[in-house]
């Protein structure tokens, strides 16, 4: 091996998220800002590699270490490398930091509070949360490697699970309380829906017939890297939803042979309207989103290699049911990869 030094794992990570904040240091003198205040748990997750709770902010500067505030209960960020750590212990500590600059701000996680302080202070604050996640839209193999672990989870929980003839609710806690056994979480509220057309529905006490279509839409967290799948179980529902059933699957197909890089979501859904169109259904939502540390995350740019997005058509008829069919797919220079595809139809 010569003079070559092997790093360990916790030294590969941290030059990972040195990296990052590289990345979106260089993109910062071009929007005109001095610092970036980051508020989202994801976001500083993705930055740092810590796990904060909520409430917790992260400044970053044009150059040196970021700072990390912290409430003076969370000891725990002690071990976090490449940050100065803040405990928030008086109220002008942030806007010392901040004060005469130009701040970009997530405004869609901010709380008001801070942000009227912030305002009170003359602090030049610009809206700035498509420009901090930016980076977040193409996955390293890390990242991949953390949404095919989420998945397989959702794929061992629902495997296990037997549906019909209990209620709705009962089997969307019991897949929840799957993923809590297997280590990790729910990454939304999952969906268990049998014989409604209603799209986000909420589990009630309906018992699920198999006379009926039954929609499940979950997904489990790991790392907080989140899975989302949809799948609709036919029963014995008969050939009408077998019909619309393998619809929605031609439909699916045919999105996902598009997808690759330089084409944009909005091709992508221009293109399940039409498809939709000719088979004679309406169109209810989009077709797909970006996935990853949050179940929805942005895709700004026309599609490029390593990005991760769902693609889920459906159908919906009213008073009737509904299918979805939802799959993860790897956005690759070749054909896309399916990362889902061995969840139970």
């Amino acid at each position: 091996m010569g003079n070559r030094t092997i790093l360990d794992k916790s030294a590969i990570l941290n030059m990972v998220f040195q990296n990052r904040l590289n990345a979106l240091r260089k993109i910062m003198p071009a929007h005109n800002l001095d610092s970036l205040l980051l508020s989202s748990r994801e976001d500083i997750f993705y930055y740092t590699g810590y796990k904060t709770p909520e409430g917790n902010l992260l400044a970053i500067g044009g150059a040196g270490k970021p700072q990390l505030f912290v409430s003076p209960l969370d000891n725990d960020a002690e071990k976090i490398k490449g940050v100065n750590l803040v405990y928030f212990q008086k109220s002008d500590q942030l806007t010392k930091l901040l004060k005469n600059q130009n701040v970009g701000y997530d405004e869609n996680s901010l709380i008001t509070g801070r942000f009227l302080n912030l305002h009170k202070f003359h602090i030049r604050l610009k809206k700035a949360s498509e420009l901090i996640k930016n980076p977040r839209e193409i996955k390293d193999q890390e990242e991949i490697e953390n949404i095919k672990q989420a998945i397989n989870i959702t794929k061992k929980v629902l495997e296990k699970t037997d549906f019909y003839n209990k209620s709705e609710i009962s089997v969307a806690n019991r897949i929840e309380a799957g993923f809590k056994l297997a280590g990790t979480d729910k990454a939304f509220d999952t969906i268990i829906a049998n014989g409604t057309s209603s799209i986000h529905h909420m589990p009630d006490n309906t018992k699920i017939k198999s006379s009926k279509p039954t929609i499940f839409d979950l997904g489990a967290k790991y790392n907080w890297y989140c899975s989302d799948v949809t799948r609709t179980y036919l029963g014995k529902s008969g050939k009408f939803w077998k019909n619309v059933w393998d619809d929605v699957k031609e439909m699916q197909e045919e999105i996902i042979e598009a997808v690759r890089p330089g084409v944009s979501m909005q091709d992508l859904q221009n293109l399940y309207k039409s498809i939709s169109e000719k088979k004679k259904y309406k169109v209810h939502h989009y077709f797909g989103h970006g996935i990853g540390l949050d179940v929805h995350e942005q895709i700004t740019s026309p599609l490029k290699e390593n990005m991760v997005i769902t693609v889920e058509p459906g159908v919906y008829l009213k008073y009737k049911g509904g299918v979805r069919i939802e799959d993860m797919v790897l956005v690759k220079k070749g054909r896309p990869v399916v990362l889902s595809s061995k969840i139970r139809y």
